[in-house]
């Protein structure tokens, strides 16, 4: 941009707009630069809301799994206790739990789980499944294992007890002392028997039905085979086999849902890595984004502001430099130079008018001044013919008045002793006027423009029997022979040539008389 607007400087195609198209670019370069770093802005507001909504999915995805692990410890810890006691309201609130764990495994794909956490979460939902099963399974084998202890165990154990007890109470009062010695080894059997049996209760442990079975068939072999408590120690016996059968069961069961917890946990703890590296991932992006996006932000304001600068100053500068040009030019007008040329005429705007109408000024100037020393050439010219004319008038009169002198003088013993009126002295200050007005008059016109004008009146003025008289032509006074006056009874004196002549004001006919 900055290259264009210096080809368009130095092409000149920037002289061809005018100031006002100038001022309106610099207000549109203003916009334009306003507008482009709020378009930077908005780009980078809408990276860093993108990287940010990146940011904030993952942290909802990782809080997503976070409560599916949070639910399945509970429902672990809920089952371990179950396992201590096994209160069936423990267990439906473990089996909750594991619910709301399945619940929120579900809602994966709303979170935007990726495809291969949607796989894992899927694991981790089945694992759940299998271990709630395992465990309702695992209820009811406990639950008829308590029953089967509680009633086939426990309750037919007393009554073999007290049989056996009976019955050797009947052996010693019969005085049976084999009978009473092989009825007491089969009740101390028995009696250990069903401590195996309470012991079992505690721990659950398979051997100790397998400890109460022995002792339970070394009571009955110390039994006669048909009798009723060998019957009911058979029965007794079955029980515990039964109980055998479903601690086996509970074992197996047991170990199913310990795999299916570890196989949830271990796929939970692999999603919560996922999550964990993709949130470290997400807010590494996320602090990169807003670093990046802040110094190319401005770095790009900084671009469009420079540029806006330096377009400004181009501008300002097209109509500042040419200004200061003709400024100078006219401060150098104003200074007497004449000859200098005057920069910027032939642009096409405003300040190329102003020059040229300097350029006009100037040419004004220089003719004015022309005129003026036409004008003072002639004036000194005129002045200095005036005092040449002067010098040689008053020589002239000079000269005159020795000869008029000369004249009356030679007159005057010419005459004798004759009384006569003596001639009237020539006017001198009326000549030199008049000699004056003659000589600040114009000069001669040529010969081709000047017309012969007589200065008579116009002929409805004229006196009838008279002839006009004849102006003084610029060569000098027109002179007319005057008719000497006659005295009445002599002879007029003979005079002089010179004396018979009279000279009028070249600026009128009827002037002074200069000649006596």
């Amino acid at each position: 941009m900055a290259g264009v607007m210096r080809t368009w400087v130095k092409g000149g195609r920037l002289a061809r707009l005018s100031i006002k198209a100038r001022i309106f670019a610099g207000f549109g370069v203003v916009l334009a630069t306003t507008v482009g770093v709020a378009v930077s802005g908005y780009l980078l507001v809408t990276q860093v809301s993108s990287d940010f909504a990146d940011y904030q999915q993952n942290r909802a995805k990782a809080e997503h799994v976070r409560s599916i692990d949070m639910a399945m410890l509970q429902a672990r810890f809920e089952l371990s206790r179950w396992l201590q006691r096994f209160d069936p309201a423990v267990l439906k609130a473990a089996r909750d739990l594991l619910d709301k764990s399945v619940g929120l495994i579900e809602r994966g794909p709303a979170v935007g789980l990726s495809g291969d956490e949607l796989a894992t979460s899927a694991v981790i939902a089945r694992a759940l499944r299998t271990y709630g099963d395992e465990y309702v399974i695992m209820a009811r084998i406990k639950g008829e294992e308590t029953a089967l202890l509680r009633q086939d165990i426990d309750q037919a154990g007393e009554q073999i007890a007290a049989g056996l007890a009976q019955r050797r109470s009947r052996a010693y009062e019969a005085g049976d002392l084999d009978q009473a010695r092989m009825l007491n080894a089969a009740a101390d059997a028995f009696q250990s028997a069903r401590d195996q049996t309470v012991q079992l209760k505690v721990t659950g442990e398979a051997k100790t039905i397998a400890a109460a079975s022995q002792f339970a068939a070394a009571s009955q072999a110390k039994l006669p085979a048909n009798s009723d408590l060998a019957a009911k120690l058979t029965a007794w016996r079955g029980a515990l086999d039964r109980a055998s059968e479903l601690s086996a069961e509970w074992s197996r069961h047991l170990k199913l849902s310990r795999v299916a917890r570890d196989e949830s946990m271990k796929a939970s703890e692999s999603l919560l890595a996922v999550m964990a590296r993709d949130g470290v991932e997400a807010e590494q992006d996320f602090a990169r984004s807003v670093k990046e996006g802040t110094t190319a932000f401005l770095a790009k304001a900084a671009g469009i502001v420079l540029l806006g600068i330096v377009i400004s100053l181009l501008l300002a500068r097209s109509i500042t430099a040419p200004l200061q040009r003709l400024s100078g030019a006219m401060a150098a007008l104003g200074g007497g130079a004449r000859a200098i040329a005057l920069p910027d005429t032939g642009r096409t705007d405003e300040i190329g008018a102003m020059a040229r109408t300097v350029a006009l000024f100037r040419d004004g100037l220089v003719d004015s001044e022309s005129r003026d020393a036409i004008q003072r050439r002639e004036t000194d010219a005129k002045m200095a013919r005036a005092r040449h004319l002067e010098t040689l008038t008053r020589g002239f009169e000079g000269k005159v008045s020795a000869l008029i002198a000369s004249l009356t003088a030679a007159a005057g013993q010419m005459e004798g002793p004759r009384t006569t009126s003596r001639p009237r002295p020539p006017n001198l200050p009326a000549c030199r006027r008049a000699s004056r007005r003659r000589q600040a008059r114009p000069p001669p016109m040529s010969a081709a423009s000047r017309t012969p004008r007589t200065n008579s009146p116009p002929a409805s003025r004229r006196s009838p029997g008279r002839s006009p008289i004849p102006r003084s032509s610029p060569a000098g006074p027109t002179r007319r022979p005057r008719a000497p006056r006659r005295r009445s009874g002599r002879s007029p004196p003979a005079r002089s040539r010179s004396a018979t002549w009279s000279s009028s004001s070249p600026a009128s006919p009827g002037g002074p008389t200069c000649w006596p």
